[in-house]
C-alpha cells in the first residue's frame, strides 16, 4: 500500500510540472538560506569552545568608573602585565594564568624585509590553549629567551615550507636585529578562534609593576566548580592592597580620582561581546545585532517558503476534488486519502530539504568569501540541528498537506462528482497567508532602501577633512631617530612632481585623561607636525597652527579640537592651559582650535581633541598627499624613497579611502545579506503568486470564455483577474511599514550620524512590490485572457 501511495504521488508530481517545479523552487531557495544561515549561527555561537578548557578558562577585564562608582568611564578586555601573575599568586581558585600581547617587528630573512604582527605570551600558551603543533612540543616551543614560533602561514610565507624547524630569523628590537630560532610551527588558527596569529615570542621576563596599565590580554584557567564572583571579590581585595599605594601616587601627582573594577568574562562569550573590544591581541569581536538580523531573516524566509508551499498546495487541491469523488465511490476510506495525501506533501518536502543541501553546498565557497570564515556543512551535523530540520520538515509537511488531507478528504462524493464543490467560505486562510507573505517581504525591501541610504551616508559624509588621494606610510617600529627619518623623507619628497604635501604624525592616535583649571576631560590626543593640518585639509577656528618659526610649539603648545572647547567650558580658549596628568601633570598651552573633524568612524560621535608637537613623542607614521591620475608612478617612486632611506625594511602603505571602508566593514555585510534576503523573499513570494494566478485561471477557464463570448476585451478580463489577487497588497503594505518604520528607527539610534527615515522610502518599497506582483500576475492574467473562448467554453 505505501508503496502504492508513493507511485501515485510520484505521478502526480510529473503530471503537474508547473505546481512542482514552483513548490519546489520556493521551499528549497528558502531551506538553502536558512542552511546557510544556520551554519554561521552555529559558528558564531560555538567561537572558542573547541579548547579543551574553554569552559574554566577566563579574560579579565578591566573597567574604569568615576570615583563614586556610579558611572563606567571606560571598559576594556586588557590589562597590564602584573595583574595576572599577581592575581595568580594570590588568589588558589586560580590554576595558571597566561598573557597575549600584540607587537609588530621588522623582520629580516636572507635579502628580504618583512613587516610581521606578533604577539608576546607566556611559555605555557600552548598548554592552556589547544592550538596543536605540526613541529616542537608545547611545553619547550617557548621556553627559550630568542624562540620564536611560526603558524603554516608564517613558515611558508619566510621559508617556503610548512617544516621549518631549526630555521633562523632577524627581528629588529630597538633599532638593531637580533637572531631568533623557530622552535615550533604550530597549525594554523581556526576561522572560529579569537586567537589569531602568526608569530609568537616568549616575554622573555617582561618587567611592568604599573596597576593602573592596559596594554595585554590576560587570561586565567580557574579550577573546577569555582564560583567567579567569589573570585573577582578577591581580585579587588589584592588590587586594593598591592595596589593602593600607585593610586594613592597617581592621586597626588595627576589628580587621579577613577575607580578600577577587575571582572572574569568567559572564553566562549569574547567574541560576541563587543563593550570589551579584541584589543591588538584578540580578533575583533562581532556584534550580537548581526546574529538577531540574521535570526530573523531566517525566520522570515522559511515562513514565506513555507506559506508559499501551502498556498500553491491549497490552490491546487480543488483540481483533485474529482479524484477524492471517485475514490469514495469506488469504496477508498477517508483516512486512507489523509495518508495518501500527508505522504504526497512529505515527499515533495523531502525533496526540496535534500536539494536544499545541494545548493547550500554549491554557494557555500561564496558565503565563505564574504564573511571571512571557512564553513562546512558537515557542522549541520550536529544532534540539535538535525532534530531541528526533522522538526521543521514535520512541520511544512503537515502544514501543506493537512488541507487536501483533512478538508477534501471529507467532501460529500456526490457533490464532487456534480462539480458543486468549492473551498469552504472565501478561502481566508490562503488570502491571509498571502498577506502575511508580502508584508514580510515589503519590510525587508524597507530596510534594504535604509541600509543603502545608511551606508551612501556613512561614506559620502562631509567628514571635516580631504581623505582622497592621501596616503599612509608607516616608519619603522621600535626605531629611534624617527623624527629624522620623517623631516629627510619630506625633503626628498618636496620636488617630486606627483607630490602635493607630506607630513607626520604619531602611530597611534591615544586616549587619556587631562585637566583644565577646573575640569576632568577624557581625550583623544595626537603629535603632529606644522604640516599636519594643511595635508589633510582641516581648518581652523581660532588662533593658529603649529609654526617652525615658534620654538614652543615643539615644548609645551598645543592645539585643541571644537568639541574640547565645549566640554570645557572656555568662552576665550586661546592661552589655556591643559595638564597631562599621565606626563608628569606637565601643562600645555592652547595655540589654535581646529574645527571639529570626524578623525574617527562615524559610529562615534566627535570626542574632545588634543594636538601637540612635543618632540618627546616619536612620529610613527608620514602621510603623503599625491596627484591624481599617476598613482603607480607615485607609490613605485615612495617605495624606492622608502628603502634608500632605509634599505631592508618592509615597506607598508594604505590609502586612507581604504582605511576609512575598513571602517564601515559591517554596514558593507548588512548591505549585502539583507538586499540577498529581501530579493529572495520577494522572488519566493511572487513564485507563490505565480502559481496561484494560474490555478485561478484554470478554475475560471469557462468564465473566461463566456465573457469573451459577451464581449469582454482582452483588458477587462485580464483586470478582473488580476484585481482580487492584487488588493491583497494593500493590508500588508499597511501591515509592514508601521513594524517596517519602528525596527529602522531603533537601529539608526545606534548611530550618532545617521539618515532620517524617509516618506518616499516607503513610497518605493510599496510602489516596487505592487510593480513586481502586478508582472508577476499580469503574465498569466493575460495569457488567460488571450484564450480562444472555443477552447474556453469546452474546457471541463
Amino acid at each position: 500500500m505505501i508503496r502504492n501511495y508513493l507511485k501515485i504521488a510520484w505521478r502526480n508530481l510529473v503530471n503537474q510540472r508547473v505546481y512542482s517545479l514552483l513548490n519546489l523552487s520556493g521551499l528549497s531557495l528558502g531551506l538553502t538560506c536558512v542552511s546557510i544561515i544556520a551554519l554561521y549561527l552555529k559558528n558564531e555561537v560555538t567561537f572558542d569552545g573547541f579548547h579543551e578548557k574553554a569552559d574554566r578558562i577566563y579574560r579579565l577585564t578591566n573597567t574604569t568608573t568615576n570615583a563614586s562608582g556610579t558611572e563606567i568611564k571606560h571598559r576594556t578586555g586588557n590589562t597590564g602585565a602584573v595583574q595576572g601573575p599577581a592575581f595568580a599568586t594570590s588568589i588558589p581558585e586560580i590554576e595558571s594564568v597566561t598573557r597575549m600581547m600584540g607587537v609588530s617587528f621588522n623582520v629580516r630573512q636572507g635579502n628580504q624585509g618583512f613587516f610581521q604582527n606578533a604577539h608576546y605570551v607566556d611559555s605555557n600558551f600552548f598548554q592552556t590553549f589547544s592550538l596543536p603543533l605540526l613541529e616542537g612540543t608545547p611545553r619547550s616551543a617557548l621556553a627559550g629567551v630568542n624562540s620564536v614560533v611560526l603558524t603554516e602561514k608564517g613558515a611558508k610565507k619566510y621559508f617556503g615550507t610548512t617544516y621549518a624547524l631549526g630555521q633562523r630569523l632577524s627581528l629588529e628590537i630597538n633599532g638593531k636585529f637580533e637572531p631568533f630560532v623557530v622552535t615550533g610551527v604550530a597549525y594554523n588558527p581556526r576561522p572560529n578562534s579569537s586567537l589569531q596569529f602568526e608569530m609568537l615570542l616568549p616575554f622573555n621576563n617582561y618587567k611592568d609593576d604599573q596597576w593602573l596599565s592596559q596594554y595585554l590580554a590576560t587570561f586565567f584557567v580557574l579550577r573546577p566548580g569555582v564560583s567567579t564572583a567569589n573570585v573577582e571579590q578577591k581580585m579587588a581585595q589584592t588590587f586594593a592592597v598591592l595596589g593602593r599605594e600607585q593610586v594613592a601616587k597617581a592621586a597626588q601627582e595627576r589628580g587621579y580620582q577613577e575607580q578600577r573594577l577587575f571582572g572574569l568574562q568567559p572564553l566562549a562569550d569574547i567574541h560576541l561581546t563587543v563593550s570589551y573590544g579584541g584589543g591588538n591581541e584578540l580578533a575583533s569581536p562581532n556584534s550580537p545585532m548581526v546574529l538577531y538580523l540574521l535570526g530573523g531573516i531566517a525566520i522570515f524566509i522559511l515562513t514565506i517558503a513555507c506559506i508559499n508551499f501551502v498556498n500553491l498546495t491549497i490552490a491546487r487541491s480543488l483540481r483533485r476534488a474529482r479524484e477524492v469523488g471517485v475514490r469514495k465511490v469506488i469504496g477508498g476510506k477517508r483516512s486512507q486519502l489523509i495518508k495518501q495525501f500527508l505522504g504526497e506533501s512529505f515527499l515533495l518536502s523531502t525533496l526540496a530539504f535534500g536539494l536544499a543541501l545541494v545548493l547550500a553546498q554549491l554557494i557555500l565557497p561564496y558565503v565563505n568569501a564574504i564573511v571571512g570564515q571557512n564553513l562546512s556543512l558537515s557542522y549541520l551535523f550536529d544532534t540539535r540541528l538535525v532534530l531541528l530540520y526533522v522538526g521543521l520538515l514535520v512541520i511544512t509537511a503537515l502544514l501543506a498537506g493537512s488541507y487536501p488531507a483533512f478538508v477534501l478528504s471529507k467532501f460529500n462524493p456526490s457533490r464532487v462528482l456534480s462539480g458543486r464543490v468549492g473551498l469552504p467560505g472565501k478561502n481566508y486562510l490562503s488570502q491571509g497567508l498571502v498577506v502575511v507573505q508580502f508584508a514580510l517581504s515589503v519590510i525587508l525591501i524597507v530596510a534594504t532602501l535604509a541600509v543603502f541610504a545608511q551606508f551612501d551616508f556613512l561614506t559620502t559624509k562631509e567628514l571635516g577633512y580631504n581623505p582622497e588621494h592621501l596616503v599612509r606610510i608607516e616608519l619603522p617600529p621600535q626605531r629611534e631617530g624617527n623624527d629624522n627619518f620623517a623631516r629627510l623623507f619630506r625633503q626628498k619628497l618636496a620636488s617630486q612632481p606627483d607630490v602635493v604635501s607630506v607630513t607626520a604624525k604619531d602611530r597611534l592616535d591615544e586616549y587619556t585623561s587631562v585637566r583644565t583649571a577646573d575640569k576632568e576631560l577624557d581625550v583623544n590626543y595626537l603629535r603632529i607636525d606644522d604640516n599636519y593640518l594643511p595635508t589633510l585639509g582641516i581648518k581652523l577656528a581660532q588662533g593658529r597652527n603649529f609654526s617652525t618659526a615658534y620654538a614652543s610649539d615643539t615644548l609645551d603648545n598645543a592645539l585643541v579640537n571644537e568639541s574640547f572647547v565645549r566640554e570645557a567650558g572656555w568662552k576665550n580658549p586661546i592661552g589655556q592651559r591643559v595638564f597631562f596628568p599621565d606626563r608628569t601633570n606637565k601643562a600645555y598651552r592652547v595655540v589654535g582650535v581646529v574645527r571639529d573633524y570626524h578623525f574617527s568612524s562615524l559610529h562615534e560621535a566627535i570626542r574632545p581633541q588634543v594636538f601637540i608637537g612635543d618632540s618627546d613623542l616619536g612620529f610613527g607614521e608620514v602621510w603623503v598627499r599625491i596627484r591624481p591620475g599617476n598613482s603607480a608612478r607615485t607609490l613605485t617612486m615612495l617605495d624606492h624613497m622608502y628603502h634608500e632611506i632605509v634599505p631592508q625594511h618592509y615597506y607598508h602603505y594604505q590609502f586612507m579611502d581604504t582605511i576609512l571602508a575598513q571602517q564601515y566593514e559591517l554596514e558593507t555585510r548588512l548591505r549585502q545579506i539583507i538586499s540577498w534576503a529581501a530579493g529572495l523573499c520577494l522572488f519566493i513570494s511572487c513564485l507563490g503568486l505565480f502559481g496561484i494566478a494560474t490555478f485561478s485561471a484554470e478554475r475560471r477557464t469557462k468564465e473566461i470564455g463566456v465573457r469573451k463570448v459577451l464581449g469582454a476585451s482582452t483588458a477587462e478580463v485580464a483586470t478582473l483577474l488580476s484585481r482580487d489577487l492584487l488588493w491583497l497588497l494593500l493590508p500588508a503594505i499597511l501591515i509592514a511599514i508601521p513594524i517596517a518604520w519602528l525596527s529602522l528607527n531603533n537601529w539608526l539610534e545606534m548611530y550618532p550620524f545617521h539618515v532620517n527615515l524617509s516618506v518616499w522610502l516607503f513610497i518605493g518599497a510599496a510602489c516596487f512590490t505592487v510593480f513586481i506582483a502586478l508582472a508577476t500576475v499580469s503574465f498569466q492574467s493575460v495569457k488567460a485572457a488571450l484564450m480562444n473562448p472555443v477552447k474556453s467554453l469546452r474546457s471541463e
